[in-house]
């Protein structure tokens, strides 16, 4: 590998190291990042700035595209800690097992943050009236879950409250129905049920394939649909100009709605996070759904969705301390236009890598993550990519001289192929949830300030004897960091699967998601890569105060 020189001015010749470490260069990540912990301990109450912490894993057999094995690793793993690349003490093929990503199980696998059905002995079934007969001989088996009574009789799922109310038939058909992996999560104090039913083939070990999931209202004693639609835009996608009409193929959802099928992310006992595929219009139809949709349940009862233009099969979920990173994956637009099958057809669709959602407000609409153009120096064509977010200080990139030490997190572009580059994005809190008003000759014009990446100097490096024909293969690297919690993956069989890199990870528990509103926010808001201060300005008030209004919300049905 050859490092890219370039000449080096006198500002930057005189100005002092970003952090002047007075050991030498670490032989791993989490040797550099102790000696880090140790500097800011013995400094006290005075910040040191330190650069950010990334290595390159190589890809697990899940995010290998259908039908094609593992590639040739083209070069040595490598790190990065500001400064140029560096490799690890083990020089070898293999990257050492601290830094591999590995499966593991989830604390909700075991149960946590859901509820598991108990049994009611002396409680009559849907068969049986309002009492069980004295000495009667074995009825229908009943389970309690808090103030809930479910069964399965016939050959459908029944339920009612506990307390009043008649045996209510689940009015959807579900093949193969077993309630002896039924668990269900209470919100609205008791109010309503979310009833998970997961898949009673599925070993507990290796459960994650799809749950049937479906709501059950204990104040009207019926069953409800979970969520809605999730696309919501009259006319245009996520504010940008109409595009040209497409179809939604298939049937118009039934009345009432089907249930939804979708993945369990994340359960704690305040939340649950699924993620379902959907079609075009954010309908649930059938299992060749080419959108997928991120769902919030909250206990109170929030129920939030964003829709995102990608199959779930070709999306990586990573989950940080206060942010969700949901990106595709490098070879979803590799053919071109003639990818695109199903999805919108607008013309930023092949630049949008991902979205960025904050916990701290998961109403607000995850923020679209843009790869850089080729006149930007992009190898479209030629490279895989990766993302992650890490915190650290890049004096480069500071917005003013007095935030040159600022540690706030940012997002890291891995350009993979016959150049390994990384590029940079601005700290990923700046702007997120702003709405920005522009004044033109067409009017007043409402948008959001997507994030962007430019290139890290001394990063680019060439890789000896790997040409464009060797990146036509398989992506090779992922990248990682020290702040990433885990990834999630579908697995063959459409299983979830769970990633970490125990051995160099943060300690400490994640930062809950909370909501601001019982809905996603909604407003016909556009997104742009580029704004100028000077034409630009924050719109006062919240998400609700640029709203779409009454008449383009309740209009005629529209496809985007």
């Amino acid at each position: 590998m050859q490092w890219e020189t370039g000449p080096v001015s006198p500002v930057q010749a005189s100005q002092p190291q970003l952090l002047p470490l007075p050991w030498a260069s670490p032989a791993d990540p989490a040797t550099f990042c102790v000696r880090v912990a140790s500097m800011q301990r013995a400094s006290g109450k005075v910040p040191v700035p330190s650069p950010p912490v990334l290595w390159l894993a190589r890809l697990p057999g899940p995010w290998l595209p259908q039908g094609k094995s593992a590639p040739e690793l083209p070069h040595a793993p490598l790190w990065w800690a500001g400064g140029g690349w560096r490799e690890f003490s083990e020089a070898s093929a293999a990257l050492p097992a601290a830094y591999a990503p590995r499966r593991f199980q989830p604390p909700w696998i075991r149960g946590a943050g859901l509820l598991r059905p108990l049994e009611a002995p002396g409680e009559a079934g849907p068969d049986e009236g309002h009492a069980q007969a004295l000495g009667s001989g074995p009825s229908t088996r009943v389970l309690r879950v808090l103030r809930m009574l479910i069964c399965e009789w016939a050959g459908a799922l029944w339920a009612r409250p506990q307390v009043g109310g008649a045996w209510c038939q689940c009015p959807h058909s579900i093949a193969g129905l077993s309630i002896a992996r039924l668990e269900a999560f209470e919100v609205c104090g008791g109010n309503e049920y979310i009833v998970l039913l997961h898949d009673t083939g599925a070993k507990e070990s290796t459960r994650g394939t799809p749950s049937l999931v479906l709501t059950f209202s204990l104040t009207r004693n019926e069953w409800c649909p979970t969520a809605g639609a999730t696309r919501a835009f009259a006319g245009r996608h996520g504010g940008e100009a109409p595009v040209r009409w497409r179809p939604v193929p298939g049937h118009r959802p039934s009345n009432p709605a089907p249930p939804m099928h979708a993945w369990l992310i994340e359960a704690t006992p305040d939340y649950l996070v699924l993620l379902s595929p959907v079609a075009r219009d954010g309908a649930q139809r059938d299992g060749k759904d080419v959108h997928s949709a991120l769902h919030f349940i909250g206990v109170s009862g929030e129920v939030i969705s964003h829709h995102m233009a990608v199959s779930a099969k070709q999306l990586t979920i990573q989950r940080y301390d206060e942010h969700l990173l949901l990106f595709k994956d490098s070879e979803r637009d590799a053919d071109g236009d003639a990818d695109c099958l199903d999805d919108d057809w607008n013309p930023s669709h092949q630049r949008v890598a991902g979205w960025l959602l904050s916990v701290k407000d998961v109403a607000v609409p995850p923020l679209p993550v843009f790869l850089p153009s080729a006149e930007e120096g992009w190898l479209a064509g030629a490279s895989s990519w990766s993302l992650a977010l890490a915190w650290g200080c890049l004096e480069d990139f500071a917005s003013s001289w007095h935030l040159r030490s600022d540690m706030a997190p940012r997002l890291y572009l891995l350009e993979s192929g016959p150049m390994l580059r990384l590029w940079a994005s601005r700290v990923v809190d700046e702007d997120y949830g702003t709405v920005l008003q522009r004044h033109s000759l067409d009017g007043k014009e409402l948008l959001r300030h997507a994030l962007t990446f430019a290139p890290l100097q001394q990063t680019l490096l060439e890789v000896d004897g790997h040409g464009l024909a060797a990146v036509e293969t398989a992506p090779t690297w992922m990248l990682w960091s020290p702040d990433l919690r885990h990834a999630v993956r579908l697995r063959d069989r459409e299983q979830a699967s769970f990633w970490r890199c125990a051995g160099a990870s943060r300690d400490g528990e994640s930062s809950a998601l909370k909501a601001s509103a019982t809905h996603a926010r909604l407003a016909s808001v556009g997104v742009a890569e580029t704004i100028s201060t000077a034409e630009v300005f924050p719109r006062s008030g919240d998400w609700d105060s640029c709203a779409l209004p009454w008449e383009a919300a309740h209009g005629a049905e529209v496809v985007t």
